[in-house]
């Protein structure tokens, strides 16, 4: 799961498999396989790459806490981020 951050600086962790896009205009509105959309103040950018360093961790075994979201800083390429959403 992600944390993002709601228009009233709630945080709330969404399950990243769930998301079925992403959206800027101009604020971030998720929409979830669910149909569910929620909007957030962080930009699709950055939601990318939470997405991306939380699969990074899954995959390599890491455990991983929202605290960790905070503390580490993976290498992100922005060409990983087109193979990952092509």
């Amino acid at each position: 799961m992600i944390e993002v951050t709601r228009l009233d600086d709630s945080k709330v962790h969404v399950n990243e498999e769930l998301i079925q896009s992403l959206q800027a205009s101009p604020d971030t509105i998720i929409t979830f396989t669910t149909r569910e959309k929620i909007i957030v103040k962080e930009e699709v950018e950055e939601i990318c790459k939470k997405i991306f360093e939380y699969q990074r961790l899954v995959r390599s075994g890491i455990g991983y806490s929202s605290q960790d979201q905070n503390r580490l800083s993976l290498a992100y390429d922005k060409n990983d981020h087109e193979r990952m959403f092509a």
